[in-house]
Parts: structure tokens; sequence; C-alpha cells
């Protein structure tokens, strides 16, 4: 009879702890199944699973809430990080309630029972959104990468065959790379974009060291624009050459002006064709009625005065930014 008596008063327990809430600590649970409220002794840890082995605990701070990893509290002393469940590495992911931040905190190796070292921050990822690895998150940068010491870089983005890496060694180098041999590199390939390299004591060096603002050791090529109209060219769109390749066998030329000049800008003009006689390419120099006119030609002997090139022959021009027109520097006829 009694063994009868306890199975029915077993059963009504397992009936009622399904109908009802559980809670450790409280007697009127409910914010869940299972609540719990308080610590264990002295330090800040509520709860503990897994620890006869490298366990995990749920902490209550005083700035917020901690999950444990190999990590738990059974005492509260200054500069107190906790203790190692097993030996091992150990690590924490805590929120700070006043401004929403979670952090990652690291441990070196330790012993069990052990405290553990100086917590080493891994990533904090701040209540807005923004990252900060190895370090805080700022408030108006997205991610933010501290540079470790100055064996490594602040990145590594390893391709199959090639890393790129910032920030390098000592001095701090950066290498941009492609992945593998054959790779490209695309520097803001948009229509419009601009590259602006460095300020006003910056080299450029390709295949070398540089030792000029532009420094290149190999072939150099210039885009080439091949022009077939003939007669009278006025405000003539280079389209980005540097060349302009006259290559017009039917007609005289005379180009009253080149659209599209800076200061300091080079032009080369070709002539590849020639009908008998020397003014068949003309480069109309202003005239009186239009001096200073942006784009304008000014012939290599003053204004007023044309340019002409014989057939198979070529010149050079230079914008001036001052003057806002092309000089003529140099004529091969």
């Amino acid at each position: 009879m009694k063994n009868i008596s306890l199975f029915i008063i077993c059963l009504a327990a397992i009936h009622n702890s399904y109908a009802q809430n559980v809670g450790i600590g409280t007697t009127n649970p409910t914010l869940g199944k299972l609540e719990i409220k308080g610590v264990a002794g002295a330090g800040t840890t509520v709860a503990a699973f897994g620890t006869d082995g490298a366990g995990l605990s749920i902490q209550k701070d005083v700035l917020g809430p901690i999950i444990g990893f190999n990590h738990y509290r059974d005492l509260t002393i200054a500069n107190s990080q906790g203790k190692h469940f097993a030996n091992g590495f150990a690590g924490i992911l805590a929120q700070e309630v006043a401004n929403g931040k979670i952090k990652f905190d690291m441990y070196d190796l330790g012993v069990k029972d052990g405290f553990t070292s100086i917590g080493r921050r891994a990533l904090t990822i701040a209540n807005n959104g923004n990252i900060g690895i190895r370090d805080e998150a700022i408030s108006n940068i997205t991610l933010y990468v501290p540079k470790v010491n100055n064996s490594t870089g602040s990145l590594y983005l390893a391709g199959t065959g090639h890393p790129s890496i910032f920030h390098f060694s000592a001095n701090e180098d950066t290498y941009i790379r492609g992945g593998k041999d054959g790779s490209n590199v695309f520097i803001n390939d948009i229509p419009n974009g601009n590259v602006i390299l460095g300020n006003t004591t910056t080299k450029v060096g390709i295949n070398i060291t540089p030792r000029a603002t532009l420094d290149v050791n190999g072939d150099m090529a210039m885009k080439k624009l091949v022009i077939t109209s003939t007669g009278v060219l006025s405000s003539l769109d280079r389209q980005g050459a540097s060349i302009l390749y006259f290559s017009a066998p039917t007609g005289s030329t005379i180009v009253t002006g080149i659209a599209g000049g800076v200061d300091g800008m080079i032009l080369h003009i070709v002539v590849t064709y020639q009908l008998g006689g020397l003014n068949n390419f003309i480069l109309s120099s202003e005239s009186a009625s239009e001096p200073n006119a942006n784009n304008k030609i000014l012939g290599r002997n003053g204004p007023f005065v044309n340019t002409e090139i014989g057939g198979y022959g070529g010149a050079t021009l230079i914008y001036d930014g001052i003057m806002n027109r092309w000089r003529v520097i140099g004529v091969a006829e």
C-alpha cells in the first residue's frame, strides 16, 4: 500500500511540474519555466553547467550579464578576473547594460580553479552596430582595427597566392595585391572617378623605387586618337588622348582649337598624309578678335601666326593655364 501511495504522489508531482514554473531563489517564478535569482557564495555566478570539465557559467555582474566559457567567479575581490573550471584557456561574452556594448574577452592558459590572467579584448560591438577588433568600438567608425605590434600588420587578407597586408612591420608599410599571379588590382573603376596619390612630396615609381615625382622603369604608352576629318576643326575633342593622329588624305585640315586642356598638359600632333603642299595641315593661331580664349592655339612664332606642318610631320603643344590656350613648342616638318 505504501508503494502505491508513493507512486501516486510522484505522478502528482510530475503533473504539477509541467503545469507550473520552477523557481530557484524565488517562490514566484514568472519570467520563464525556470527562473533563478541570486548567486552562489560571494561571487557573481548564477548558474554553472558541466563543472566536471571545461564548463559554462552564467554570471550577474554589476555592469551587466556575463556568459563564461571555462570561466566562473566564486568570490568578489578587487582585480578578480574569475577562475578556470578546468585546465586550459578561458573567455567571456559580456554586455554593459548602461551603454549596450557587447564585448568578448579572452584569457591565457590557466589551471583548474586558478585565477585567470588579465583579459584581452578580442571584439567589441557597440549598440549602434560599430565594431572594434582587439579594442573598443569607435562611435563614428563602422570597423576599427588597430595595429598590434611592429612584427605584424593591422589587417592581413590572404588570397590563394598573395596576401594584402596593411601597416606591416615597424615602418607600417601597406601591400595591396591581387590574390594570385596574373590577378588585377582595380582602383576606383567607376565613371568620372578620380584616383589621387599622395601630396606635394609624394613620389610614384613603376617597376622602380621612385627618384622623382613619377619614375617609370619600362615603356610608357599614351592614348592615341586617329582623326580622319578634314576642313576646319574647331574645339577639337581629344577624347582623353595625348596623341592626335591625323590621317586624312582627301583634303587639307585647319585646327582652330583643341578642347579639354589643363595647365601643363602635353599634346602631340602627328600628320600622316601629304597632298603636295606645305599648308595642307595648319594649327590656326588665335586671331586678334579672340585673345586669351580658352582652348585656342598660340603659334610657335607668337599670336596671330599660324603653324604649318608638312606631310608626315608633327608638332608638340603645351597648355598654358595662365594664358588659357595651347602653345606650340616644337614642330617637325
